[in-house]
């Protein structure tokens, strides 16, 4: 498969900032040196973090309350192992697929699995002019 180099960018962009995103979420218990400011804006956005309820955010109570939103990680990151479909190894995707009906299913699931969205976007309208690139071969 031929991958052509803005694809290749934005998923490399995309891979870099999944795992800032993580790292920062498993170093964040560990590295936890917060300044005041930093405490009390902690505090503003999780009151439940005072547990002695006296509307100041120490050090210790920040530690715990970080920790205990981990949810039993214990600071092992993200899960490293995860169920994948058999399917994906298979030459063609189910007849069901979503990949394979008309943009009014499409639409009709869309509405139906998303009923307050009022203004969803389900097409571009094609632009008048348009850069067309090919691909030719590198012999």
């Amino acid at each position: 498969m031929i991958m052509n180099s803005s694809l290749r960018k934005h998923r490399c962009i995309k891979i870099a900032s999944l795992s800032a995103f993580f790292l920062l979420m498993v170093m964040t218990p560990m590295a936890f040196s917060q300044s005041a400011p930093q405490l009390r804006q902690l505090l503003r956005r999780f009151p439940a973090a005072d547990v002695n309820g006296d509307g100041t955010l120490t050090v210790k109570e920040a530690r715990a309350f970080m920790a205990s939103r981990q949810g039993g990680r214990k600071g092992q990151g993200p899960p490293t192992e995860f169920y994948v479909n058999p399917g994906w190894s298979k030459a063609r995707f189910p007849d069901d697929a979503i990949c394979y009906r008309t943009p009014e299913e499409i639409q009709r699931i869309y509405r139906e699995t998303f009923p307050k969205d009022t203004k969803p976007v389900f097409q571009f309208p094609q632009p008048e002019q348009a850069l067309r690139i090919g691909i030719s071969s590198l012999d």
